[in-house]
């Protein structure tokens, strides 16, 4: 077996591609079929399914970590400003994210007869990112692309958190960011039980969309970055240093202790609950020496690299599924269906989008 290089993140490549099949089979599960299913694989299935959206949970941290590794890690460069910062990120994410947006807006006239009005006024709404606001968006066949509107929010903040992270320390400035994140959620929460009839009743649905509601989750990547230490490892086979290895026995521990009552938990703690098992297993992945070697295949780095683009075109393409009249299958079927049809049009569609962009930029 070939030996990897103690600094290597080839681990990376393969939960990238765990993330995006899990929010696939998520998304295919639950399109298609209604919400009541009758017997227990299929209520099993349905229960496993509807956890794989957490695969969104993973790409933030990963987000974070990536981000964040080069200036909080052992190399410790320069800060980035804001500006050289934005164009960078914006030049990486938006000409696939446009080319996406204006494919399946003509797509959806085409084959849903949308009203050219209807689709213009969508396409502009999206590409200022105001879909992560709006309630309304979140039941369209672009529905994931809320998650363009929390990346770009996540971006703006960046420069500024790594000052933060830098000044206060990494696990001091992670801490204090889930308290107050998760802690004003729960405050607002509360506030709408005692108030269900208060205009921000929407607010206490969509920050779970956006910051802060989901900025504790790209801090932990944060600061995972900041404890990453390949070289001189404080456990044997634990590339942390010793304060983030603890959060993530804390972690376990929650995780463990939280199983029993996990379906009887509503928000916020059940997405405080949610991303600690997300995190876990990502942790799982992350030190596990076969998912490095799994991650360094060449088939492994190409769905890796081709990850955000498929991001972009699963929801829709599959929303199209609808036409072939699937639900006339079972749902194990029409599950089978869709991932050896719509998978593979995925990878297709979404290298086309990725060359496309590279002859533009």
């Amino acid at each position: 077996m070939t030996r990897l290089p103690k600094d290597a993140l080839f681990q990376v490549h393969l939960i990238r591609v765990l993330a995006m099949l899990g929010i696939f089979l998520h998304h295919a599960w639950n399109g298609p079929h209604p919400d009541h299913l009758d017997g227990i694989a299929e209520r099993l299935f349905g229960a496993l399914f509807r956890w794989g959206g957490l695969g969104v949970v993973f790409f933030n941290i990963l987000s974070g970590f990536l981000l964040a590794l080069p200036h909080l890690g052992a190399s410790r460069r320069p800060l980035p400003s804001c500006g050289p910062f934005m164009r960078y990120r914006m030049l990486r994410i938006l000409p696939p994210y446009y080319l996406a947006l204006l494919l399946f807006c003509a797509g959806n006239i085409v084959l849903f007869r949308t009203e050219w009005s209807a689709a213009v006024f969508t396409f502009l709404k999206h590409a200022v990112f105001l879909q992560s606001f709006q309630y309304s968006t979140l039941l369209s066949n672009m529905a994931a692309y809320w998650y363009m509107g929390l990346l770009v929010q996540f971006y703006l903040l960046f420069p500024w958190l790594l000052k933060l992270f830098v000044r206060l320390g990494a696990a001091q400035t992670c801490l204090l960011i889930c308290a107050l994140s998760w802690g004003g959620c729960e405050i607002l929460a509360r506030y709408l039980e005692s108030h269900p009839d208060s205009a921000l009743g929407m607010a206490g649905y969509l920050v779970y969309f956006n910051l802060p509601g989901r900025l504790p989750e790209f801090a932990v990547g944060m600061w995972m970055a900041g404890a990453w230490q390949p070289a001189g490892r404080s456990l044997p086979g634990i590339p942390f240093d010793p304060g983030f290895t603890a959060f993530v026995g804390g972690s376990l521990l929650f995780v463990l202790l939280g199983m029993p009552f996990a379906w009887e938990m509503r928000l916020p703690l059940l997405g405080v609950y949610k991303a600690a098992c997300s995190f876990v297993v990502l942790m799982a992945l992350f030190l596990l020496p076969m998912t490095a070697q799994w991650g360094s295949s060449p088939i492994v780095t190409r769905l890796a690299a081709t990850s955000y683009s498929i991001y972009l075109v699963h929801q829709p393409l599959l929303s199209y599924s609808a036409l072939w009249a699937i639900k006339g299958l079972g749902p194990f079927l029409a599950l089978a269906f869709l991932t050896f049809t719509v998978g593979p049009a995925c990878y297709v569609l979404a290298r086309w989008i990725d060359k496309a962009v590279e002859k533009m930029v």
